[in-house]
């Protein structure tokens, strides 16, 4: 099967809604992928103390925040990193500005939903646009908004949204450069995280362990599967290898992706950090004394529990953090 490269899809005509690129190069974006629960808001915080990294949180949802729509994912709704909400935000203002009303980000859906972008990657890549094209403009032109208002083009945007639609529908835009980074959390303390009985009172459903399970492999495996078609490696990095050894982790993403991360002081280069974030967890607007693992559930499930998820979400975890050759 023929596939499109994101060389080959840089040089692709848009429709005249969007221009290609930024003063003659694609819009460069570091995207976390993965699943919820894993460490993604600190990740982006921690690469976003590169100087040419600019970060946006969760930007899949950046519609909500433009429209102050309600989600149940969105804990502190409509909040900036800067501390006012997101419609009065000086930075995000002049985004908007220039920007049509009628511009959209695509938001999650239901599961049916965000597969189908999958089968529309794989039509894409086969050269069968047609139909399954999508509108190349929104999200490039809200990007190349965000680069003019922050005065600069020679950053990488960081969006830490982790949805495997999202980055499919990113792989098919021109004048985009992704640059994935592919988070995994052991699944037994994302499983224990979602089947929490407090998430009710963040207005989220607790989801079974098990299901949480399920899921957790499916996501990851889905994600796996766009990065595949698409012909892109991304960079694999274990959260709790992370946690135990920051530096050594963003010294390989900075090799990676060309960026210039401190490893000498990553709690301090965190609390320094100046930001515009949407989305993520509430962590992003705390002071970091340190960089540890969350290990709580660790003794909040049985051992019996704990040694047969191991036994199959294991070899998973490891095949999927494991380093490059």
């Amino acid at each position: 099967m023929a596939t499109a490269t994101q060389a080959d899809k840089a040089e692709e005509k848009t429709d005249g809604t969007a221009p290609d690129s930024v003063g003659g190069k694609p819009v460069r974006v570091i995207f976390i992928a993965g699943w919820g629960h894993s460490g993604s808001t600190l990740l982006g915080q921690a690469i976003s103390t590169a100087p040419n990294v600019l970060p946006l949180g969760e930007f899949i949802f950046l519609d909500f925040y433009r429209h102050r729509r309600p989600h149940p994912k969105l804990v502190r709704p409509f909040e900036c990193t800067c501390g006012v909400q997101v419609p009065d935000c000086d930075f995000w203002r002049a985004v908007f500005q220039r920007l049509p009303e009628d511009t959209n980000i695509v938001v999650d859906g239901s599961n049916r939903s965000r597969i189908l972008w999958v089968y529309r990657l794989m039509r894409y890549l086969s050269g069968r646009r047609g139909g399954d094209a999508v509108s190349p403009g929104d999200d490039h032109r809200v990007f190349t908004a965000i680069l003019d208002a922050h005065g600069a083009t020679d950053v990488l945007l960081c969006d830490t949204s982790k949805d495997f639609a999202r980055l499919a529908r990113l792989l098919m835009m021109p004048g985009i450069e992704v640059l994935p980074v592919h988070l995994v959390r052991d699944a037994r303390a994302v499983a224990f995280s979602y089947s929490k009985k407090s998430r009710v009172h963040l207005g989220l459903k607790p989801m079974g362990f098990y299901k949480a399970l399920w899921l957790w492999t499916g996501v990851n495996a889905l994600t796996r599967l766009v990065l595949r078609l698409s012909g892109l490696s991304a960079v694999p990095v274990s959260y709790e290898r992370f946690c135990q050894d920051p530096a050594a982790v963003l010294r390989d993403l900075n090799s990676r992706l060309g960026t210039n991360i401190p490893t000498d002081d990553v709690p301090g280069a965190i609390r320094a950090l100046v930001s515009h974030e949407i989305g993520g967890n509430t962590v992003r607007f705390k002071p970091i004394a340190e960089i540890r693992e969350d290990s709580g559930w660790r003794n909040a499930i049985s051992a019996g529990r704990a040694r047969v998820s191991g036994w199959f979400t294991g070899p998973l975890h490891r095949l999927w953090t494991r380093a490059p050759r």
